[in-house]
Order: structure tokens, then sequence, then C-alpha cells
């Protein structure tokens, strides 16, 4: 797909691809070490439970400070207590792409 690019517009796709790439913790990295994927678990979090998101984020990463990104994001679902919703949840980061 790139071919049909010139080389300097390449370069440039290929540049932002890797500075998305190492902006973004590994998956098997603790999620504590990326304090943007945290702030939109919680932002994410909060539309679907409300104010109490900041409560449940913080008691997940405490109690479980080693959690990798999937399994934050499989804890606090398991926190809300509609499955329909918790479902949702999980959708809506998985649909952000930010892990």
């Amino acid at each position: 797909m790139l071919r049909m690019f010139s080389n300097a517009t390449r370069d440039k796709i290929n540049q932002l691809r890797n500075s998305i790439k190492s902006q973004q913790a590994p998956v098997n990295q603790p999620a504590i070490s990326n304090p943007e994927f945290i702030k939109s678990c919680q932002h994410e979090l909060t539309s679907f439970v409300g104010a109490i998101a900041s409560i449940v984020l913080n008691n997940a990463l405490t109690k479980y400070p080693h959690l990798t990104p999937n399994q934050l994001v499989e804890t606090l679902a398991a926190e809300i207590p509609n499955t329909k919703i918790a479902e949702q949840f999980k959708e809506r980061i998985y649909e952000l792409k930010i892990i």
C-alpha cells in the first residue's frame, strides 16, 4: 500500500507508526506502567459506572499492581454488576485500540 506514496510520505508514515508503537506499553507489561492507558480506562469506566470508577480502578491497581492491560480490563469489567454493560465496557476499550 505504501508504494503509491512518495518516498518522503512513506518515511513520514513509517515515523508515525514507530512513534505510536513506542508510546504503547507492551501488552505483557503491567498496565500501571502506561499512564495514558490508565487514564483512558478511568474515563471509559466512568462513562459506564459513574464517579465510583476512580475507586474501582484504584482498588484494582492497589490489589493487583502487576496486571497486564488485558487483565486489568477483565478485572474492571468483573466489577460491573450488569454483564451486558461489562461487555460494552470491554468492547469500548478494545475499540479504542489502546491495548
